[in-house]
């Protein structure tokens, strides 16, 4: 069946339709899909009722699986894979409340990710949606003036700060050990850059686990996160994606931004399983 491509929101997001994962893709399709992801940002490709392992095989077709320092929330038989549910684990633990402020995936580390894809097993009847920005249309907005006040300026991100703002006095949460701080230790990144493989501008910032601008006193870079943070997600740059039961959505971290929206029945299950892309490369 031929791939088709059709655009999903005017900011960002697409459907990929014809694309059967109960199979290995033809490198002509994989191209496809990777020139749609650069381009829209946002993949929706429904009713992929694969296997665990398919997912998985899918994504290393894009780069490098990357397993979330998190191991407790792993899939027992595929440790890349990491199990997003609302549902607590028998230790008590889970991912209850996750990603529900505006974040990219890993980007509190040196090595931040490229792809993330995301597979719904079960879905809420109402709500569960997620959301995703468009840093490049947030990058072209900008008034001159305003771009290079940011171009030379750097942010600190660090994973800890997620314990700090949102998880205290959690107890369905991994504690953040010295072992877990280890594994994510704090990182620098610029507030714009170029995307890696289109080559564009971009305003890389994470709301999340933004720590300080370099150089700056707290008053003045707390000024700048709330810019920042109201000028990503004006509605104008925005696709919301409602889910159905085995929608697989794929987005590129470098350019988007993303959040769940806690609207739903705490009563019904939410499961999804993630896969999360470093050092992206042309799918083959």
């Amino acid at each position: 069946m031929t791939l088709t491509i059709n655009r999903l929101g005017g900011a960002l997001g697409a459907e990929v339709i014809g694309l059967d994962l109960t199979r290995e893709p033809a490198n002509e399709d994989m191209d496809r899909v990777h020139q749609a992801w650069l381009d829209h940002g946002v993949l929706v490709m429904r009713d992929q009722q694969i296997t665990a392992e398919q997912q998985l095989t899918f994504a290393r077709r894009f780069g490098t699986a990357a397993p979330h320092h998190l191991n407790p929330n792993r899939h027992p038989d595929h440790p890349e894979i990491l199990v997003v549910s609302n549902e607590r684990r028998k230790d008590g633990g889970g991912t209850r409340g996750s990603g529900q402020h505006w974040h990219s995936d890993y980007s509190y580390l040196e090595g931040r990710s490229s792809a993330s894809i995301l597979r719904a097993l079960q879905i809420p009847s109402v709500g569960g949606d997620t959301m995703f920005a468009n840093t490049y249309r947030a990058h072209d907005a900008l008034s001159e003036t305003m771009r290079g006040i940011l171009s030379p300026l750097t942010i600190t991100y660090d994973y800890s700060l997620v314990y700090q703002r949102y998880y205290k006095g959690r107890t369905d949460r991994v504690q953040l050990t010295d072992e877990l701080r280890a594994k994510a230790p704090p990182s620098e990144h610029p507030i714009i850059e170029a995307h890696p493989e289109t080559g564009r501008n971009v305003i890389f910032f994470d709301p999340t686990y933004a720590n300080a601008i370099v150089g700056m006193e707290e008053a003045e870079y707390t000024a700048i996160f709330r810019f920042l943070t109201d000028h990503l997600t004006r509605p104008e740059f925005i696709y919301r994606h409602h889910w159905k039961p085995y929608d697989m959505v794929m987005w590129d971290n470098r350019c988007t931004i993303h959040c769940a929206v806690s609207d739903y029945d705490d009563a019904e299950r939410r499961h999804l399983n993630r896969v999360t892309v470093t050092n992206s490369h042309a799918a083959h």
